[in-house]
């Protein structure tokens, strides 16, 4: 996951307040628009299933995706910054660099992933907005991500309607296009984040799950 825009690290406000229970993912209370793939002020944790390659064993684990701050850039531009926990570095690692923390610029028609707060090459994660068969490629990077399938799906945190499947092709080295690649499978709810995420290999082998279990949210003043 990675692609390029020179981004300024801003100073950040923080969260002031906790509230507990789900919550409606269309209302959140929190008055931002409904961006993607984490709404500011939501707390998410996931169940985690990785294989490590070569294995045949799973390994299991939670994953917990808490927000820490956020600023608008302008009108329509927020950066919010999100704590990262998971025993399995592998998961953890789709979302940081090892420092545990990942930021994101959402605005209405993209949202920009950075690794960590000090990444300046960010992955554009969603073209918005999202219908059935868009596609988009990623900045300077091997990545083509396409939306297949909209509908509902339930996982342990509930189930959701108006949900997108986007599958994303990363292709781990161009000159062996049909061997190396990576086909992530995630499915996003408007308003909350997504809620599932599968990785195969070239090969089709699974290598890592991660399911909502629950989510809450937090009161940003």
């Amino acid at each position: 996951m990675l692609s390029k825009y020179i981004f300024p690290i801003l100073p950040l406000c923080p969260i002031l307040l906790a509230c507990s229970g789900s919550g409606n993912p269309e209302s959140t209370g929190t008055g931002f628009s409904p961006f993607f793939p984490v709404t500011p002020g939501v707390i998410l944790t996931y169940d985690v299933i990785y294989v490590p390659l070569g294995s045949s064993d799973s390994i299991r684990s939670e994953l917990v995706i808490r927000p820490l701050a956020f600023r608008y850039l302008n009108d329509s531009t927020i950066v919010s910054e999100y704590a990262v926990t998971c025993s399995v570095t592998a998961a953890r690692d789709l979302f940081t660099h090892g420092d545990s923390l990942m930021s994101l610029c959402q605005s209405p028609d993209r949202v920009l992933f950075y690794y960590s707060i000090h990444d300046t090459y960010p992955i554009r994660l969603l073209s918005l907005p999202l219908f059935l068969g868009k596609e988009w490629e990623e900045f300077g990077f091997p990545a083509v991500s396409s939306v297949l399938w909209i509908g509902s799906m339930s996982v342990p945190a509930g189930t959701f309607g108006s949900c997108y499947q986007i599958r994303r092709y990363l292709n781990l080295d161009p000159r062996f296009r049909s061997r190396f690649h990576v086909d992530e499978y995630t499915w996003y709810k408007e308003s909350l984040g997504f809620i599932q995420l599968n990785e195969l290999d070239s090969y089709g082998h699974f290598l890592l799950k991660l399911t909502l279990r629950s989510y809450s949210y937090i009161s940003i003043p």
